[in-house]
């Protein structure tokens, strides 16, 4: 296996927090991180000529504003999406089971305040299950 990493870039979210004031890749801003924020990171690259690109997210301190209960329901929302996924279907059909799931919890990844809080896969589609290129831990660790 031969990998490539393109990009690797980071992120804070909360509902009070400023707008970054630095755009891709960064997404940066100069206030502090504090207690309650989700911190995220996006990677890209590509592993034997496939592209990827995944986020992982994980909630510092107490999770005041609900952030990781956001952060299971955008898992949730992909895994059904990478589920629906066998060879023959549409991008729109296996679009539709992750977003029923997230209607079926009140569509809260829509809410605003946590649009770069993120949980992504990159898959391979294959003549069985999809391939899951994002390896990494679905969630951070604490130190």
């Amino acid at each position: 296996m031969r990998g490539v990493v393109a990009r690797v870039f980071a992120g804070v979210c909360a509902p009070d927090r400023p707008s970054p004031t630095r755009a891709f890749p960064s997404y940066a801003d100069d206030a502090p991180i504090r207690e309650r924020d989700v911190f995220c990171i996006d990677m890209s690259g590509s592993v034997d000529g496939h592209v990827y690109d995944f986020s992982r997210s994980r909630v510092g301190g107490s999770d005041v504003h609900g952030a990781a209960e956001a952060l299971a329901l955008a898992q949730r929302v992909v895994e059904s999406t990478v589920d629906a996924l066998p060879p023959g279907t549409s991008v729109a059909e296996a679009a539709a089971a992750g977003y029923a799931v997230m209607e079926d919890a009140g569509d809260t990844l829509r809410d605003g305040w946590f649009d770069r809080g993120a949980f992504e896969h990159s898959v391979v589609i294959t003549d069985g299950a999809p391939e899951i290129l994002s390896v990494a831990p679905h969630r951070f660790s604490g130190r």
